[in-house]
């Protein structure tokens, strides 16, 4: 796919200023205090869907005070909602964040609409209810408009980041729909060597903003001498490959999938450790990653050493959680690993130990494991 020169020329000066991260000073912080990780969703309930994971100690930016007791929180590109019971935030913050995350858009700074969903409205990166939700818009929310597709939906601006949304269930003045720009689906990238930094400007001579991991996939609003714009900074394109929007839908899709396989997993910490086991009633370590993922319709060989077969090679800079991470431990007999487990991000993978602990998570550069780590493999 040929990238335009100038993507931006579709998108108004509002909304390319909308998409500057807050200055990190200036944003709220909360600290997950969860043992088992928090679930990060896509509204502020226990019955909606499941973005991520967020592992316990994890830092998030806080938006704003949801409801009854929730907050919305940005992490790693995911914006959504997390229980206040298991996040540690100042109620001094909240108020700061509560405000910035009230800010709606100025209608005299062009076309503008008036989100009508209880419950929120899905922000999707694509047009279609097919694409992949990037976060929920709050009922109520005016968010800046800067076109429309073919098919009714708009794309709009929200907290940075570019997406569509229905048309269905968002008002706006129909002599504005008159005047927006005819849209076509968004523009993808995957980065191909990293971690790539994010800066905040267009060169090397910005500040880091954060990084991203190989493989991820981002949605590109401008391109600048090389440099591409997308929703918190810039990033070099001599790293980004583009990608068409099913690449990018399968790509979020696995992402979210792997996330499930993490949380499924930690269900069973504590679990027993047996030799030769591979139910709850006691795993040992390929046994646990193959109950796992068969709960996911991937089929696991039966050891350790056989495992090294499925799925892809990843080294360990490009770890991913739901990656399978593999050992061989000094004095094994097994000719390639003696032991598998789970990454589940951060540096840490969770596993079927020893029979003195039964399931754990283990720090993934702790003494015993950094000098014997032989190789992850990718299913998802």
């Amino acid at each position: 796919m040929k990238l335009p020169r100038k993507l931006g020329s579709r998108f108004a000066a509002g909304i390319l200023a909308a998409a500057v991260m807050v200055t990190p000073a200036m944003a709220a912080a909360g600290t997950v205090n969860a043992d088992g990780g928090l679930r990060l969703r896509t509204n502020a309930s226990t019955n909606s869907d499941i973005i991520t994971l967020l592992p316990n100690g994890t830092s998030v930016e806080v938006l704003g005070d949801a409801q009854d007791g929730w907050y919305q929180v940005s992490y790693s590109g995911w914006t959504g909602y997390v229980s206040g019971d298991y996040l540690n935030v100042s109620s001094g913050q909240v108020k700061v964040a509560a405000a910035q995350a009230d800010t709606v858009a100025d209608p005299s700074d062009g076309v503008t609409g008036t989100v009508n969903a209880v419950g929120g409205l899905r922000l999707r990166n694509g047009s279609g209810t097919s694409a992949a939700i990037l976060t929920v818009v709050p009922n109520g929310t005016v968010v800046p408009v800067s076109g429309i597709t073919e098919d009714g939906w708009f794309q709009v601006t929200y907290k940075g980041t570019v997406g569509y949304v229905s048309g269905e269930y968002l008002e706006l003045d129909e002599d504005d729909v008159q005047t927006l720009e005819r849209v076509g689906d968004p523009i993808y990238g995957r980065v191909t060597d990293g971690p790539l930094n994010i800066r905040s400007g267009p060169s090397t001579d910005y500040p880091r903003v954060r990084q991203l991991r190989v493989g991820a996939v981002v949605q590109i609003i401008e391109e600048n001498n090389g440099w591409y714009q997308i929703a918190d900074g810039f990033i070099s394109g001599e790293y980004i490959e583009i990608i068409d929007a099913a690449e990018a839908a399968a790509a979020t899709t696995a992402s979210g999938t792997a996330a499930q396989i993490v949380e499924f997993a930690k269900q069973f910490l504590g679990y027993p450790y047996v030799y030769g086991g591979t139910s709850p009633r006691g795993f040992d370590c390929s046994g646990f990653a193959k109950y796992v993922y068969s709960n996911f319709g991937i089929t696991l060989n039966r050891t350790a050493s056989a495992q090294m077969d499925n799925g892809t090679p990843v080294s360990k800079g490009e770890l991913q959680p739901g990656d399978l991470v593999f050992f061989l431990k000094a004095g094994s007999s097994a000719s390639r690993a003696s032991h598998v487990g789970i990454y589940i991000g951060n540096g840490q993978f969770i596993h079927a130990s020893t029979s003195r602990t039964g399931v754990i998570i283990t720090d993934i550069n702790s003494s015993y494991y950094v000098n014997s780590f032989v190789g992850g493999r990718r299913l998802v």
